[in-house]
């Protein structure tokens, strides 16, 4: 018995050490958790708040942003502005140099969750951004965003790009130089390097990862476990006490090798998570070839923009060469005692501020291409020819009914949209069977015994278990606001985004239109402009009348000539925005 006494004693002491130890660390981690709140609390707070709802969005999608994606408002910025830095994770806007002209679309994403952030759905907790229904006043499609800067000269400018879903995403990938450049080799090469497309094909493999996740639920679970032990029993603690027994028993091997199996015969709630997750997968699965869209269109506005730039260094040099004639006709006339001095250096003057307009112009022109470079993806500053010119195709555009057929078929914005709405069901219902009673198969088999090898025998059990809920605190009924809401929350983004959709697609037909009254307009401008230079010329030269008429003249053709170019880059630009509208931003050709 005094043996007995003594392992008691010892055995207290073992547990009171080990109580007095559990007690130390449990005093440790509070202090350790409170000093991390008090210094930093409201900062991990609001940093899980934020990404809470960043990721909680594509059409996303969730795009939106992922995409992206932009995150914060509709992304549309006009002429003139910049924006401001965006968190991590959005598409930024960087200040573009004088003339030239970039474009900005949120990524979103595409958030395989399927989870909404900021009105949009994005694919990566994408998005992207705003990558659809962000509606804005100007009409611009969603998800989409683009700035361009006029060359400063005061004569003409960057052209409206307003509409135009771009996006400003450069290359991830940088492959070789080509000597030229087509618009479809520009789109194509963006498409394989930029940075957007190849997010939302990874974001697409984590949506399937995230399906493949929720299915787990629903097949067999199969894990196997042994262990060897050396044990002793207290028979008192379980309740054997009778004269004679001994109070401890052993020590004693004991040896046990299972496999285990459980299987869910019937859990209604795990089911609609797995249809749930499809449905999410489709969403993450679209934000690509939405994203293709987004990098064709920006590429595309990239490319204007160079054209625009080389034609109005072209137009400024013409203008040069045009001011050093009227300067040599002036020295003439002065020669011939026709002309004053004054003429000449009214002349001389106006050379002087075209080569300063030559410089603006072909400095603009380098900007612009190295901002094309980045987003295609080449070598930046590397030589390159543009194969395709700024012209003006006479194009018969569509009806409105057609129109509006099209865009519904091909915008990916409604098809997002229609996944994540019919996602967000699925969840609420699967919330909702979580009330509902469960079914699931449990057993095992193995060998038992006090060694491997030792009075090991296979042992076994089988059972089915039923689980009914009855109540956790109201947990599931507050889960199931949260997923009503957001199911009512998707139906108006979706009603939205076929509001969007529509209005893109009566804007764009719109400016098209009138872009293209005002080519034919300033072709004629053009020819008139110049025919008053020919006769304030032939004035000046017969002696009847000073350099004044001329160089007013001079100051109209390159107005009009500059008014020309402008229109002609509004024109290709509206058709870029039809094409976008449309839902063909890769197949648009110039």
């Amino acid at each position: 018995m005094s043996q007995c006494s003594r392992r008691q004693q010892k055995s207290a002491a073992t547990l009171l050490n080990l109580l007095m130890t559990c007690v130390l660390v449990s005093a440790l981690t509070a202090v350790h958790v409170y000093a991390r709140q008090s210094t930093g609390g409201s900062a991990g707070t609001t940093g899980r708040s934020a990404g809470t709802s960043s990721n909680q969005s594509t059409p996303a999608t969730t795009t939106g942003n992922q995409s992206g994606v932009s995150e914060s408002g509709s992304g549309i910025l006009n002429q003139g502005q910049t924006a401001s830095p965006t968190a991590p994770g959005q598409t930024t806007q960087t200040g573009t140099p004088n003339g030239a002209s970039q474009t900005q679309a949120n990524q979103s994403g595409a958030n395989p969750t399927g989870q909404t952030t900021g009105g949009t759905a994005s694919p990566t907790g994408a998005s992207p951004g705003n990558t659809i229904g962000q509606g804005n006043a100007a009409g611009e499609p969603s998800g989409t965003s683009v700035q361009s800067n006029q060359a400063g000269n005061g004569i003409g400018g960057a052209p409206s790009t307003r509409g135009v879903r771009g996006t400003q995403t450069g290359a991830a990938v940088v492959t070789g130089a080509p000597s030229t450049l087509s618009l479809a080799q520009a789109i194509q090469l963006a498409l394989q390097n930029n940075l957007a497309t190849l997010l939302a094909r990874e974001r697409a493999e984590e949506a399937r990862g995230l399906a493949r996740e929720s299915l787990s639920a629903l097949l067999p679970n199969l894990s196997a476990a042994s262990y060897q032990a050396n044990r002793t029993v207290n028979l008192r603690a379980q309740g054997i006490q009778f004269s004679g027994a001994p109070t401890l028993v052993g020590p004693f091997n004991n040896f046990d090798a299972r496999l285990n199996l459980a299987q869910a015969i019937f859990d209604l709630s795990a089911l609609r998570r797995y249809r749930a997750g499809r449905f999410g997968i489709e969403a993450a699965r679209l934000q690509e070839p939405l994203a293709r869209q987004q990098v064709a269109t920006g590429v595309t506005l990239a490319y204007l923009d160079v054209l625009r730039a080389g034609e109005q260094a072209r137009a400024a040099q013409s203008n040069l060469e045009l001011a050093q004639s009227l300067l040599k006709l002036a020295q003439d006339q002065r020669n011939a005692g026709v002309a004053t001095g004054v003429d000449v250096a009214r002349a001389a003057t106006r050379v002087a501020e075209e080569v300063v307009r030559v410089t603006e112009a072909q400095t603009s022109a380098e900007q612009t291409q190295l901002v094309l470079q980045r987003i295609v993806g080449i070598p930046q500053g590397a030589p390159l020819t543009l194969v395709d010119t700024l012209q003006f195709t006479q194009e018969t555009f569509p009806a409105i009914d057609t129109a509006l057929a099209q865009s519904t078929q091909n915008r990916y914005e409604i098809r997002i949209a229609e996944a994540e709405l019919t996602q967000r069901g699925l969840e609420r219902r699967a919330i909702n069977a979580e009330q509902l009673p469960s079914v699931a198969f449990t057993g095992d088999y193995g060998l038992s015994g006090n060694t491997p090898f030792q009075s090991d025998l296979p042992t076994r059990s089988a059972a089915i278990r039923l689980n009914v809920p009855i109540f956790n605190g109201g947990l599931t009924r507050a889960r199931l606001s949260v997923a009503t809401s957001q199911q009512r929350q998707a139906e108006l983004q979706l009603g939205d985004v076929r509001g969007q959709v529509e209005e893109d697609v009566r804007l764009a037909l719109v400016g098209a239109r009138t872009s293209a009254e005002q080519v034919r307009a300033s072709e004629a401008t053009v020819r008139l402009a110049e025919r008053e230079l020919q006769l304030a010329r032939d004035r000046f030269q017969a002696g009847v009348a000073d350099n004044i008429e001329v160089i007013g003249a001079q100051t109209a053709v390159e107005n009009a000539r500059a008014t020309h170019v402008a229109a002609l880059a509004a024109y290709n630009v509206a058709r870029a925005n039809l094409a976008a509208a449309l839902g063909q931003a890769e197949t648009f050709r110039l």
